[in-house]
């Protein structure tokens, strides 16, 4: 029987400028007004403001609770973007599980708002959550999947650290249609990264 992923949750990690947590059902407004107040789309991975029905307060208690299961369950760590000094919600960054037992493999997902972006908020949140996954959450390898022609995302991996090492092809499907993406990834430098048997 294998052993169960010990993780002690909620983390919460602060930098200079941002905090990064799990949401709380008081983040509603934050949250509510950091994706209603969003700019018209800027460019093609950019979705624009939400749609209302996206932005209920039902909508977010749902999610609220959705993210609690995945976190218990080691599937996804998603954490919201804070101002310290504001509390102004900037963005979500997520780490999720791609295989645990002898991989300890993880995938990372950013987003910051076009209303913030531009200010660095995206390296230094997506920077702390790669030092989370690795002290925290026990990944050896993270990695970021990447639709080639995102140029922004690409020049945040390659700032992070992250080496391209290739091109997944047919990987998700998107826009109606089977998309490819481009793999960045970094790697555990800590030499008491292990796997299955560590947890």
């Amino acid at each position: 029987m294998k052993k169960p992923v010990k993780v002690k949750w909620p983390i919460i990690i602060r930098t200079r400028r941002i905090e990064l947590r799990p949401y709380k059902l008081s983040d509603y407004q934050a949250w509510h007004t950091a994706f209603t107040q969003r700019k018209r789309q800027q460019h093609k991975y950019d979705r624009g403001p939400l749609p209302l029905e996206q932005t209920s307060r039902a909508f977010y208690r749902k999610l609220y609770f959705r993210h609690e299961r995945l976190a218990k369950h080691d599937i996804c760590y998603p954490f919201g973007i804070f101002d310290r000094k504001t509390g102004a919600h900037l963005g979500v960054i997520d780490i999720s599980t791609i295989c645990r037992d002898w991989y300890q493999w993880a995938s990372l997902g950013y987003v910051i708002h076009n209303t913030y972006q531009g200010r660095g908020f995206g390296k230094e949140a997506a920077r702390a959550a790669i030092q989370v996954a690795f002290r925290k959450l026990g990944y050896k390898r993270v990695e970021a999947s990447i639709y080639p022609d995102n140029r922004p995302s690409i020049r945040l991996a390659k700032a992070l650290g992250m080496n391209r090492e290739g091109i997944r092809r047919e990987y998700i499907y998107d826009h109606k249609k089977w998309e490819d993406h481009v793999v960045y990834a970094i790697l555990n430098p800590r030499k008491s990264a292990k796997g299955y048997p560590f947890l």
